[in-house]
């Protein structure tokens, strides 16, 4: 083929001058693809695209005067070598794209350097004997004016008076670089380039392979991956059918672990060096009689211990000499150390010895330290001493009624203290009560006792109510100064009872003479048929049960004492029948305190809202104050 791009038609053995200079001898060199293996300033006609192309050497440039370059080369394809010199993208991915892919399975082999023999479908002679011209079929042809290298973009032509050659490619456009060099599936992307995103296609692929599994791998034999030692894939569990078949599968792993029959890994119910042990039908499993004490022991080795044992006649169980203790003998010591009662066994002594067991001594006494603790074993000293501070001391507080103290030298010490330093009042029940009755109410005025009652068996009260006056030294004597300690202590009986009866004693800061519970800061006794109920108000009322009233022979009941103990630095209200605690009221909004603020009185009443008995009562006998000075 001739780099003309004509070729002669065979016209035979001769060719005529007629036949030289006719059009219809020669035809162009044409077709809808580039011919292979081309040279240097040949021609090529594309019957497809309607274009002429020459051969830089390098790459087919079309002829045509278009102008349709908008790339330079200088810009995009520094050594003019037909690949851009840098990409945004590589065949459509982005450098980060290309580097986060699954590395697709490859051998050793395929790194290497492949000599030209290893090229798949390249034949020995496959480079040899291509020529860089057209060629004719008889002779050479060229055209007029052709030079051997008539350089870049330049154009086959005839100048403006007809002279033919090779001229500068006169198109308008400055681009330099065509798609069909650059973009040839014309997809706006360029088929190829030296570099993606600033990088070599050797820097792309030296990265950091993102994580994978072996099946992202295909099927290769163990050996081909490149860096895997031979024992690297052991640890892995899972169904690559592809890797040797020495390496258990997943399944394979499952079902080992349902094995139990025996023997496994080669173990053994005998006593067998170096090997897994199982049991045998029997269940048993021999081991060599122990070396060290943490050695499994056998049957033999403990049965041959005991006999030795047995055998033994000397330093037996601590015991020296030249024959072991008998059990008669053993059991004659137990019996004798048991039988002991002689002081000083075991180290014990009657003094107040730390760490020591405790006898007494000839009188039948022991000594021991001062308590420390309420849970402690006293001591006379420490008693006696006690009692002294108490009886010596600048003040006391009362955690009982004098009543209670039934000692005759101790209570009358305690009494003529009590009276010393608190305010005894005595509370006179003949006279100067005032009275409200409705119905068959009555007040009974007498020397011992005060008693409100109601005659007849219809619906009625009686009310009586005396001031409570001197409880507030220093302030108002009208008024109780809650904030210091308080005692209000009678005797008190019913003359008979009904269900539909309330009786009430109560001491309050208030001037109201209606039958009704605590409304202001006081204390209080009540009883309703039989139960008692104690009261104390500070912001709001609380109650607590206190028993019952005794029936006796009726219409007489039994008659209690009563005191009624406020104890303002618990603070806390507290209710004694007959000298015993019987309960207590510890809620502070329940505990009266400060000094009252209006005029306090003691009240005694009976209320009945339906009718019932005639002659019901309720008495209050021999009242008494006391409070802290």
């Amino acid at each position: 083929m001739a780099k003309s791009g004509l070729t002669h038609i065979d016209v035979g053995p001769e060719l005529s001058r007629t036949e030289w200079e006719s059009e219809e001898t020669h035809e162009l060199v044409h077709g809808t693809a580039f011919p292979g293996s081309p040279v240097e300033r040949q021609l090529f006609y594309r019957d497809d695209q309607h274009l002429w192309y020459i051969y830089t050497g390098s790459a087919w440039v079309s002829l045509q005067a278009t102008g349709s370059g908008d790339m330079t080369k200088a810009v995009y394809d520094t050594d003019d070598n037909g690949i851009v010199d840098n990409s945004e993208k590589l065949e459509g991915s982005t450098k980060a794209e290309v580097q986060d892919h699954t590395p697709k399975a490859h051998t050793l082999a395929s790194h290497s350097t492949k000599a030209h023999t290893e090229l798949t479908g390249v034949g020995a002679d496959d480079h040899k004997g291509q020529k860089n011209s057209v060629e004719l079929d008889t002779g050479d042809l060229q055209l007029a004016g052709d030079q051997a290298t008539p350089g870049n973009n330049k154009v086959y032509g005839t100048t403006g008076v007809g002279v033919k050659g090779w001229k500068d490619d006169p198109a308008g456009g400055s681009g330099d670089m065509l798609k069909s060099v650059y973009d040839t599936d014309d997809d706006g992307v360029v088929d190829n380039s030296e570099q993606l995103e600033g990088s070599t296609k050797a820097q792309v692929q030296d990265h950091t392979p993102k994580a994978h599994t072996l099946a992202s791998h295909s099927t290769k034999a163990h050996n081909e991956l490149t860096g895997v030692g031979t024992d690297d894939h052991h640890a892995q569990v899972h169904d690559n059918a592809d890797h040797s078949t020495n390496y258990a599968s997943e399944a394979d792993l499952t079902a080992h672990e349902a094995v139990e029959t025996v023997p496994i890994h080669g173990s053994a119910s005998a006593a067998t060096a170096s090997k897994l042990v199982h049991r045998d039908a029997s269940g048993r499993a021999a081991v060599v009689n122990p070396a060290a004490d943490s050695d499994i022991d056998t049957k033999g080795a403990r049965n041959a211990a005991i006999s030795t044992h047995a055998a033994a006649a000397t330093a037996v169980h601590g015991v020296g000499g030249s024959t072991v203790e008998s059990a008669s003998g053993s059991q004659q010591k137990v019996d004798t150390h048991a039988a002991l009662t002689v002081e000083g066994i075991h180290g014990s002594t009657d003094l107040a010895t730390a760490d020591k067991l405790m006898h007494r001594d000839s009188s039948a006494r022991s000594k021991v330290a001062d308590p420390a603790v309420d849970g402690d074993i006293d001591n006379r000293g420490a008693r006696n001493t006690a009692i002294e501070t108490h009886r010596t001391g600048a003040t006391h507080t009362l955690d009982q009624p004098p009543a209670s103290h039934g000692h005759s030298k101790h209570t009358a010490l305690t009494l003529v203290d009590a009276i010393k330093d608190a305010n005894l009042v005595f509370a006179p029940t003949a006279s100067g009560w005032t009275e409200v009755l409705t119905g068959a109410g009555d007040v009974r005025q007498e020397p011992m006792r005060n008693v409100v009652e109601i005659d007849d068996d219809l619906v009625g009260s009686a009310f009586a109510r005396a001031a409570a006056m001197g409880f507030n030294l220093g302030g108002n004597y009208g008024r109780i100064n809650w904030d210091k300690e308080f005692y209000l202590i009678f005797n008190y009986a019913i003359y008979k009872t009904e269900a539909s009866l309330v009786r009430r004693v109560q001491v309050w800061a208030s001037s109201s003479t209606a039958c009704k519970d605590l409304d202001a800061a006081g204390l209080g006794f009540r009883v309703e048929n039989l139960a008692i109920v104690g009261e104390s108000y500070g912001t709001a009322r609380g109650s607590v049960s206190l028993g019952n009233i005794v029936v006796l022979t009726d219409p007489h009941y039994e008659m209690r004492q009563v005191v009624i103990r406020l104890d303002p630095d618990t603070p806390k209200v507290e209710f004694y029948l007959d000298g015993s605690l019987a309960a207590s009221i510890t809620n502070t909004d329940h505990v009266p305190s400060g000094v009252a603020a209006s005029g306090c009185y003691l009240n005694h009443s009976i209320t009945r809202p339906s009718s019932g008995a005639a002659g019901v009562a309720s008495v209050f006998m021999q009242a008494k104050f006391w409070q802290e000075l």
